[in-house]
């Protein structure tokens, strides 16, 4: 790979690269930190264009050719690296749209959540406030829902599952992150993505250009031992509920429905 991906005469050769993730693993304050090192592109979640509408970029494009204009703008650095942030259901969403034609050197970035448990507290908990940021305001209370819980862990592992298949089909070995090794070294990672992304030279975040906090409270403590407590199976195989399974397969198909770029179910 070429140093700081430049051709002879030193023009930055645009390079891309995905970051898939979950919600509630990271995935927002990883895409600030990579950002903030000025090297490592700014995989923002850039074709969620109702998601910025709806934190004030009033004019942010909705059509899928503007989206992917921000992506190849404010998305790239001057090094020529530049970078998204999906997630399974962001891809349901893109299907027709032809968006991997940016990437062909399928680099991926596959970050996730170890702790699974956490993971679906807290999207149950933001899901319930509707508070996907600390720095945003709430607009409900928290109430443990042990369902909710169950059926938020199943979700994930579908999903998971549904990445694993995408990234086998498509010949794709990605380099995988953990949440929780962001949380102990970003240095260490950050080096990490630097190298696999063929980038050199020093690598630091700024952090006055990271501005997200942990939102894990007291509550996520109460209810993961309250959950332990009521449904630990440490003897067996847990069993899922009549009606469950199936309401969750329905919940997977239609997410992977074909859409139109409004995000409406497309007719086949």
């Amino acid at each position: 790979m070429t140093d700081m991906i430049r051709q002879g005469d030193r023009t930055p050769v645009p390079r891309g690269y995905v970051v898939m993730t979950y919600a509630r693993s990271g995935g927002t304050w990883f895409a600030q930190l990579l950002g903030s090192t000025g090297a490592l592109g700014r995989p923002e979640d850039w074709f969620n264009g109702q998601g910025y509408r709806d934190r004030g970029v009033t004019d942010y494009p909705l059509d899928r050719a503007g989206q992917r204009a921000m992506m190849l703008s404010r998305g790239m650095t001057e090094n020529g690296v530049f970078g998204v942030k999906l997630s399974p259901q962001r891809l349901d969403e893109l299907w027709r749209s032809r968006w991997a034609e940016d990437f062909p050197e399928r680099r991926f970035i596959h970050l996730v959540r170890r702790d699974r448990l956490g993971r679906a507290l807290s999207d149950v908990k933001a899901q319930q406030t509707r508070q996907f940021r600390a720095s945003s305001a709430g607009r409900g209370a928290p109430r443990y829902s042990a369902t909710m819980i169950r059926d938020f862990i199943l979700a994930q592992a579908l999903n998971e599952a549904r990445v694993q298949q995408y990234f086998a089909l498509n010949g794709i070995a990605p380099l995988e992150i953990a949440y929780e090794d962001l949380l102990a070294d970003v240095p260490a990672v950050l080096t990490r993505v630097a190298a696999f992304l063929g980038v050199s030279g020093s690598i630091q975040a700024d952090a006055d250009m990271v501005d997200l906090a942990i939102q894990r409270d007291a509550t996520n403590i109460e209810w993961r031992t309250r959950f332990l407590a009521e449904h630990h199976t440490i003897d067996r195989m847990p069993t899922l509920v009549a009606g469950r399974w199936e309401r969750l397969i329905g919940r997977v198909r239609d997410l992977a429905s074909p859409r139109d770029e409004t995000g409406k179910t497309a007719r086949r």
